[in-house]
């Protein structure tokens, strides 16, 4: 579980472009959801977040989780079981080649 961590102000002298960014959110509800809606809808910045696992949904199918940057919640995207195991295949790979490099360090 991510720790709790404050939310970031929104300053207002920032460029637009860093006041708008979803990685980026003020202290208010509205502001949490609107960032967080932008991070699960950009494959991009998605994939960027900190990978927190893999679970069921409840309703038979699979749930993405990763991390907001800002406020350290734990967010929840659809996933279909294929692109789960590919996922899962990639993490083992960089798990494996890590684990080769601690054997010859």
């Amino acid at each position: 579980m991510a720790p709790d961590l404050p939310a970031v102000p929104v300053d207002d002298s920032l460029p637009d472009s860093v006041r708008t960014s979803p990685l980026v959110h003020g202290p208010s509800s509205a502001e949490w959801s609107r960032s967080h809606e932008a991070l699960r809808a950009t494959p991009a910045l998605w994939e960027s977040l900190a990978f927190d696992g893999i679970q069921a949904d409840g309703s038979g199918g699979l749930v993405e989780l990763r991390r907001c940057p800002t406020c350290g919640s734990t967010l929840a995207r659809p996933i279909t079981k294929v692109n789960a195991e590919m996922l899962m295949i990639r993490f083992e790979h960089i798990c494996a080649q890590s684990l080769a490099s601690l054997k010859v360090a």
